[in-house]
């Protein structure tokens, strides 16, 4: 490529103060201006690093992190961290009505804000660290914490007191693929920033594993009701039941057992997928069923019948 000709003094002004200088480098005749030296080329080299650095810096500083939600004001508003838990952060708002601290009796929720995480192994360990936390005109100040099976649902663990020191919410008790609540809270409407560190475990998403083998009847009485299972999948917690074509109808459709009535004689191909709250397993099980018509025989005569 051939270097561009810039032709005046005006021109490589404007460049270097639009900071891009370094295009100079592109343009010998703009170089030529400014008699660019091995010392002057070093110095530029430096502004370039500390810029970068400044950005990275700046980038690190986001809370939430780059691409993360806001937390929600109520445990049904929370959104679901689906990538990672680990280093989320975020500052508490002050906007909320008072209301009981579950599984804390007692103790208060002032300011709480709720987010929900993927739990990618049996134990998770996460550490919260407050931060910059302001004190009440009553005197109060720091953070209170805890983790819930579902919104209303048991505690997985809680840090019910103030504290403005890092504190550890664990349990050995998730179910991988499960979503589970979390709410951070200002103690008596203190406003902090925090940090969350994941410790132990897993809290990043991914979608279930592939389904086993769909077990039951391969051949079926057209009016019978008959059932189908699979073993259940690590990760799943939604199970989607399909017929091919659709013969029958489900009548209990249960997580990894369905049961079904056939109506239609023909061959049918019944499959299951799995998902959870944050990802898809379009990979299928399947079983192919022979649907047999009801008998439509006459018997006529007379004589003793034996059955």
């Amino acid at each position: 490529m051939e270097d561009s000709v810039i032709s005046s003094k005006k021109q490589c002004y404007a460049i270097i103060r639009g900071q891009l200088a370094i295009i100079c480098f592109l343009f010998p005749r703009c170089v030529g201006f400014y008699a660019i030296n091995q010392q002057n080329m070093k110095a530029i080299y430096y502004l370039i690093a500390i810029f970068w650095l400044l950005s990275i810096i700046t980038l690190r500083a986001q809370c939430p992190p780059p691409g993360f939600p806001d937390p929600g004001n109520t445990c049904q508003q929370a959104p679901i961290l689906c990538e990672n838990l680990d280093g989320y952060c975020s500052t508490i708002n002050n906007n909320n009505t008072s209301q009981n601290f579950p599984g804390c009796p007692g103790w208060t929720l002032n300011n709480d804000e709720w987010f929900a995480f993927y739990a990618g192994s049996t134990t998770i360990t996460i550490e919260v660290t407050p931060s910059n936390c302001n004190t009440t005109p009553q005197g109060n100040t720091g953070l209170q914490g805890g983790i819930y099976n579902g919104c209303g649902g048991p505690a997985m663990d809680l840090q019910c007191s103030c504290t403005d020191d890092p504190f550890i919410l664990t349990s050995n008790n998730f179910v991988v693929g499960q979503i589970y609540w979390m709410v951070m809270d200002g103690c008596g409407g203190s406003v902090c920033d925090y940090t969350i560190d994941v410790l132990v475990g897993s809290t990043v998403g991914q979608p279930p594993a592939n389904p086993g083998t769909v077990t039951g009847p391969v051949t079926v009485c057209q009016g019978v009701n008959s059932g189908y299972s699979l073993p259940a999948v690590v990760g799943a917690t939604t199970y989607t039941w399909t017929q091919t074509p659709p013969l029958g109808t489900f009548t209990d459709p249960n997580g990894n057992t369905v049961a079904l009535t056939w109506n239609t004689p023909g061959t049918t191909q019944l499959c299951v997928t799995t998902s959870n709250a944050c990802y898809s397993n379009p990979t299928p099980s399947c079983i192919d069923i022979e649907v047999v018509p009801t008998p439509t025989a006459t018997l006529s005569g007379s004589g003793i019948l034996c059955a």
